[in-house]
């Protein structure tokens, strides 16, 4: 486990701070030195907009750009596709593609026992495991 320094804890506690707005509060004129610093409606708006910009950003670097990823990746298969590759259905159906026509696939699940399906459901099999990682689960 990776250990996280205390100067990187306290630049990162100083970092938040200063985005919220609470770091160096000082006192108004006639204001008590624990009162807390009442923020103009533009820091209130500014802190917020930022707020919500920084989590729409983490939104979209951990949900949105993987799906986008996986979706790149399965057009690139589907279009790909050419006859007696060996495939898994989204339904788990293992088989050996016959023939591609536009989005639909017709795929051979055993003798003479065709099924088509749409070609979005089509995925490639898993790689097999190794035997050097079979023998050293054993």
């Amino acid at each position: 486990m990776k250990r996280i320094s205390a100067s990187a804890v306290h630049l990162s506690t100083v970092l938040i701070l200063t985005l919220s707005g609470c770091a160096g509060s000082s006192t108004g004129a006639g204001g008590a030195a624990g009162a807390p610093q009442q923020m103009s409606q533009g820091e209130f708006i500014f802190n917020s907009i930022w707020f919500l910009f920084v989590g729409l950003c983490v939104y979209y670097l951990i949900v949105i750009q993987p799906e986008l990823k996986r979706e790149q990746t399965q057009k690139k298969f589907v279009t790909g596709l050419k006859r007696s590759d060996d495939i898994v259905t989204s339904g788990g159906i293992f088989g050996k593609v016959q023939q591609v026509q536009d989005d639909v696939v017709t795929v051979e699940i055993a003798a003479n026992v065709r099924i088509r399906i749409q070609a979005s459901h089509v995925k490639p099999l898993p790689a097999a495991p190794s035997k050097d990682a079979k023998a050293s689960n054993s």
